[in-house]
């Protein structure tokens, strides 16, 4: 069990091993799809594979036009950024070139769902997971585990918040099915368990899994429209708007002794998302970073010093607050840092 407060925050590194994409594969992903309609040439005729199938059909000519300009904006443009985020963002004001990416994002990333380690066995009434095999070679297992030593399903995520940049709902599909079994609980108590976990996604989701309570509802993997599902999309500016949203995760943070970043980028508009406008003290910051070397480590602790007002920048430098798994997993992560984060 946790001892003590944690903010784990989460980036597309930490779905990658589940079967979800990283965003440099994601942004790949939409452009081909994208290539598919551009070789049409023809916005009122739909490639099979494309993304214009996945809009509402245009009303008119210019809408039409407006949407076959999208598709050729996102297939010329969307591989010179690094993620199809900072793709929308730059590309802000263009309502159709949004609209487009963010029903491409709902279709991949729903499709991606269907086909991960978490994906509903078929035959199970109602669907669930397989929670063995494969599953168990990623890192929610392992958290889970030493999450629920010692605790009760009311009290177990008292500790804990999360933050989460990905769109997908792989964390809170794999705890509530996992508290199901490990507690023999009912859907009810499952759920009403659940409940008491605070996770924020800054950028949005396909929203809530059915198992969570009343419509609306998304099922994990299918069972919805992406043009339906794109409106839970956001893009960072749409997010920094949102000031509800904003100051909740700025409170997490606050209320953290300790902060966890797993399979996270530590892009500059991220941790400024992050970072409490009335500061916060310095607290240790533990981080995987997978992909990234050893001589990576100085600026990674200056990204995560960011977080903090200048003042109190040398406090966590001085105190070694920067702890780092340069070209470790989320798994091998927890399983080096497993007694010192469960203590």
């Amino acid at each position: 069990m946790l001892h003590t407060d944690t903010c784990l925050i989460l980036g597309a590194g930490a779905s990658k091993d589940l079967g979800m994409p990283l965003g440099s594969e994601l942004v790949s992903e939409i452009r081909n799809r994208a290539e598919a309609d551009v070789r049409r040439h023809d916005p009122w005729n739909y490639a099979p594979t494309g993304l214009l199938r996945l809009m509402p059909k245009p009303l008119n000519e210019k809408q039409a036009q407006a949407l076959g300009q999208a598709v050729q904006t996102l297939h010329e443009g969307a591989l010179q950024f690094s993620s199809i985020d900072d793709f929308l963002e730059y590309h802000g004001r263009d309502d159709a070139v949004v609209s487009l990416g963010k029903t491409a994002i709902a279709q991949c990333i729903m499709e991606r769902e269907g086909t991960s380690l978490l994906k509903p066995k078929p035959g199970f009434n109602p669907p669930a997971p397989i929670l063995e095999g494969p599953i168990n070679d990623t890192w929610l297992p392992t958290f889970f585990r030493s999450l629920i030593a010692g605790s009760s399903p009311d009290t177990i995520f008292d500790r804990l918040r999360i933050v989460s940049f990905n769109y997908d709902r792989t964390v809170e599909y794999y705890l509530y099915h996992a508290l199901k079994r490990a507690f023999a609980l009912a859907d009810d108590d499952a759920r009403a368990a659940l409940s008491h976990l605070k996770i924020f996604h800054p950028y949005g989701s396909l929203g809530k899994i059915s198992e969570l309570g009343r419509p609306p509802a998304v099922p994990f993997g299918t069972g919805a429209t992406a043009s339906d599902v794109a409106a839970s999309i956001r893009t960072y500016s749409e997010q920094i708007s949102d000031l509800g949203l904003q100051t909740q995760i700025h409170e997490a943070m606050r209320w953290a002794r300790r902060i966890v970043f797993l399979g996270f980028g530590f892009h500059q508009q991220n941790m400024k998302l992050l970072a409490p406008q009335d500061g916060m003290d310095p607290k240790p910051m533990y981080a995987s970073a997978m992909g990234f070397f050893e001589e990576d480590r100085p600026g990674l602790v200056e990204r995560l010093a960011m977080l903090l007002p200048l003042d109190k920048r040398n406090i966590f430098a001085s105190n070694n607050f920067g702890h780092l798994g340069i070209d470790r997993d989320c798994c091998v992560f927890f399983k080096a840092y497993k007694t010192t984060l469960f203590n």
